[in-house]
């Protein structure tokens, strides 16, 4: 098994969660089904598993390496995502793992000596043979997946909407209003 340590305190972003770890994750999940289409998330005795038939290479796992820097259509763009929701949801007590192609890699929080033992972002990474990319986050509590389903219009039920130019959409479920929407995850509320 090889040990890949990210110079990532676990102490980055304070404030995220699991809800901002989750949004991570979903995200790029449904990057990577509007180019190679995915299976609709499972959510089952407190996992979710996220997959699509696409591929990630070891790369992914650099902060700010990504391919979706110049595609507009993309929701990401900056190759942070994957790390620092990983680093989110491992830090609130889940376990992340990746099932890519031939390896599984999986997030860690570790002491690291080199920095004094304080815990950063490990990832291990195993051979494992599988096709396409199954992201799974597990000891997740269904409440806290069902939250993060809230704030992505593409799990919406029958939603009522006005097209408004150039603009977007309004929305006109009551539970929606004063919801900001950008490519179709939820960014702010103002009523």
């Amino acid at each position: 098994m090889t040990r890949i340590p990210m110079t990532v305190d676990a102490a980055y972003l304070p404030e995220w969660g699991i809800q901002e770890g989750l949004r991570e994750l979903v995200q790029n999940w449904l990057d990577a089904c509007d180019i190679d289409s995915g299976a609709d998330p499972e959510f089952a005795d407190g996992e979710l598993v996220l997959s699509t038939r696409g591929r990630l290479d070891r790369g992914a796992l650099l902060l700010g390496c990504t391919t979706k820097a110049d595609d507009e259509a993309q929701r990401g763009q900056f190759g942070e995502g994957l790390k620092l929701g990983a680093l989110a949801l491992v830090r609130a007590g889940c376990g992340v793992t990746i099932s890519t192609g031939e390896e599984r890699w999986e997030a860690r929080l570790e002491c690291a000596d080199d920095f004094g033992g304080r815990k950063i972002l490990v990832w291990y990474v195993e051979e494992w043979e599988t096709d396409g990319v199954e992201v799974h986050v597990d000891h997740l509590e269904a409440d806290a997946w069902e939250a993060c389903r809230r704030r992505f219009r593409c799990f919406a039920d029958d939603e009522e909407v006005v097209a408004c130019d150039y603009h977007g959409e309004l929305l006109l479920a009551p539970e929606q209003r004063g919801h900001i929407y950008v490519k179709d995850i939820l960014v702010a509320s103002d009523q």
